[in-house]
């Protein structure tokens, strides 16, 4: 496991309403980092490789991907002293493949990308509470770790929505999520997500957008380009002005 320092912050009281889980909902816009918020916190990454086949599904602005029970893939956040009452604890329960939002004409992202992969997860130790991921991916000619490819080999992504099916069809090319978090740095702030159920129309969640870009190839964007083409796709959120640096 990675361990980097990174924000921790008291999470918003849970909406009690829904336990049926959370969506990826809109994108942001990149904040400007300030060296100066960053808050005294661990953040400790445990993503293993995976092997088997995932079933994903177009819902009509994301291709959607479901997490088995078998895939092992988890982080936690604490306020390094050890104490276990402060720990956050979650789980991956979902990826979603999607496209940046558009943003309105002349204005562009503090961080240049051209698709996002964002990581669902739900902490286990509070009821209600959620947290994103977003890993922006960019076209680069040698792409050091394409991780992307590997979700698409031997597959074809679903581009109709309420299609299903099946990705990360070659056991030879396993997803290795943990090199999203290799010498990387986040900037985390709480919001909210859309709940996948009717009981509660958002839930409590920390959003992590990853503070650089990961590599993907000309090949590969095409193929997720192609799929998410009739993706529909809202202007970005503005983050709060007091996003941590982790």
């Amino acid at each position: 496991a990675a361990v980097v320092q990174g924000a921790a912050a008291a999470a918003p009281v849970a909406d009690a309403g829904c336990r049926w889980g959370a969506s990826s909902g809109r994108g942001y816009r990149w904040p400007e980092a300030n060296p100066a918020l960053v808050a005294p916190a661990v953040a400790t990454y445990d993503y293993r490789p995976y092997r088997n086949p995932l079933q994903a599904e177009m819902t009509g602005d994301a291709i959607t991907i479901e997490v088995p029970p078998d895939m092992f893939a988890s982080f936690n956040l604490s306020d390094g002293r050890g104490r276990a009452s402060s720990e956050e604890q979650y789980v991956l329960r979902s990826m979603e493949l999607r496209a940046p939002g558009r943003l309105p004409e002349g204005s562009s992202q503090a961080l240049s990308h051209v698709l996002e992969l964002v990581l669902v997860h739900e902490d286990v130790r509070r009821s209600g509470v959620w947290a994103s991921i977003v890993l922006p991916l960019a076209v680069a000619v040698d792409p050091s770790a394409d991780l992307l490819a590997s979700l698409l080999a031997g597959s074809q992504p679903p581009e109709r929505e309420g299609q299903r099916e099946a990705l990360l069809m070659r056991a030879s090319h396993p997803l290795d999520l943990a090199k999203a978090f290799e010498g990387a740095s986040f900037l985390t702030f709480w919001a909210t997500l859309p709940s996948r159920c009717q009981l509660a129309s958002a839930l409590p969640a920390r959003i992590l957008l990853r503070n650089s870009t990961l590599d993907m190839s000309q090949s590969t964007f095409a193929r997720a380009l192609r799929a998410l083409r009739a993706a529909s796709s809202a202007a970005p959120l503005r983050p709060p002005k007091d996003a941590w640096l982790m």
